[in-house]
C-alpha cells in the first residue's frame, strides 16, 4: 500500500507557467517546494526583472579630489581618474617606496599594457611565451623622467626569456 502512494506522489503533474502561460510537467516534491512555477529559467528571469526592476546607480559619494558626487565604490570621478594616469606622471612619482624588490612594477605595468598584444620575439621569432624588456634598465633613468619616455618604443623590445636574459646579461643590442 505504501509503495502505491509512492508512485502516485513521483508521477508529475501538470503546472502552468507563471509568465507565459505555457503548461508543463513538474515533479509533486518540487511542486510542494515553490509557490511560483515557470517553464525554464528565462521565463524564471523575466518575470522577475518585470517586478523588480535594478535600482538607479547610488550616487552617494563623494570624488576626494574635487568632491563631486560619485558612486559610492569610487574614490575618484572620471575627471579626476584620468588626470592620475600614469603617462602623465614622472618616474619618481609612480616608483613605490615601500618595497624595493617591485619598485618599478607600475612602470613594467604600463610598459606590458602599451606592448602586450605583440606576441613573437623581435630577435628570434619565438613565439610561445615573450616579455617586455627596457633596452635602458628603468632604474638607469632620472626620477624626473616621464614614464611616457621610458616607455616609449624605441626603449621597449619584446622578447623571449631566452633572448631577453642575453639582452640584460651580455649587454647585446637588438638594433
Amino acid at each position: 500500500m505504501d509503495t502505491e502512494n509512492k508512485a502516485k506522489r513521483e508521477k508529475p503533474l501538470e503546472v502552468q507557467c507563471l509568465n507565459c502561460g505555457k503548461t508543463f510537467l513538474k515533479k509533486v516534491s518540487e511542486i510542494r517546494k515553490y509557490s511560483n512555477h515557470f517553464c525554464s529559467r528565462s521565463c524564471s528571469a523575466t518575470y522577475r526583472n518585470a517586478a523588480a526592476p535594478k535600482r538607479k546607480k547610488n550616487l552617494s559619494g563623494q570624488c576626494k579630489k574635487c568632491e563631486a558626487a560619485i558612486s559610492h565604490r569610487n574614490v575618484y570621478c572620471a575627471k579626476c581618474r584620468d588626470a592620475q594616469k600614469i603617462e602623465s606622471k614622472t618616474l619618481g612619482e609612480v616608483i613605490c617606496k615601500s618595497n624595493l624588490a617591485s619598485r618599478y612594477c607600475r612602470v613594467r605595468e604600463h610598459a606590458k599594457r602599451l606592448y602586450g598584444h605583440i606576441k613573437v620575439c623581435e630577435w628570434c621569432g619565438y613565439d610561445r611565451h615573450v616579455e617586455i624588456c627596457h633596452l635602458k634598465p628603468v632604474s638607469e633613468f632620472d626620477l624626473s623622467t616621464p614614464v611616457v619616455e621610458i616607455n616609449s618604443k624605441y626603449n621597449i623590445a619584446v622578447l623571449c626569456p631566452n633572448c631577453h636574459w642575453e639582452v640584460d646579461n651580455d649587454g647585446l643590442l637588438l638594433f
